[in-house]
């Protein structure tokens, strides 16, 4: 049975403000991800996150904000040659990251934009990690840290952030409103 709540808590889910970490560099390829935001109707800020590279703030119609930079994060990694450097030289911070995420409750989504697991698989990568280290690395951390590494395309990486935050938010407004928590409507 669809709400009044309900549906406001999607039409607020659709106007959050994406944020990005600072940390994250701006290059060619980051204006065409913030260029495919901007087309989504997606306003984007910059500020220092706890963990990852993208989370987001929603708005409620009282101007009352509600805060998601600890409770939901994406960090980005171009491709699977990054995200193999977080499994040997950079495993150290890498983990950290994992760990402080993880033990403040944020859920982390560790977001490859290009490659596959096919790819891991097979070793097609330019590191000489052996696959099955690499593999036991990349499962040991999604169990231990309750992370989730997906792969994506650097054209898909929008709208899967997109759709990931909206989807969190969404489900988060009805869960509060329904407690009484919140008044979206």
């Amino acid at each position: 049975m669809v709400t009044k709540d309900y549906d406001a808590c999607k039409e607020i889910s659709k106007t959050f403000t994406l944020i990005v970490d600072t940390r994250e560099k701006d290059t060619d390829r980051y204006q065409q991800r913030i260029a495919r935001f901007e087309d989504m109707g997606v306003e984007t800020t910059r500020h220092a996150l706890f963990a990852g590279d993208y989370s987001a703030i929603a708005k409620l119609p009282s101007g009352r904000t509600v805060d998601y930079t600890r409770r939901i994060s994406l960090e980005r990694k171009a491709d699977i040659e990054e995200l193999i450097k977080c499994y040997g030289p950079e495993r150290k911070r890498f983990e950290a990251e994992l760990q402080r995420a993880h033990k403040s409750g944020c859920k982390l989504y560790v977001v490859i934009e290009s490659g596959s697991y096919a790819d891991l698989v097979a070793g097609n990568y330019q590191n000489h990690h052996d696959v099955k280290n690499v593999l036991a690395t990349y499962h040991a951390f999604e169990q231990r840290y309750n992370c989730s590494f997906v792969f994506v395309t650097p054209e898909t990486f929008p709208t899967f952030v997109y759709e990931t935050l909206r989807r969190y938010i969404m489900d988060d407004l009805c869960s509060k409103s329904k407690k009484g928590e919140i008044t979206v409507a």
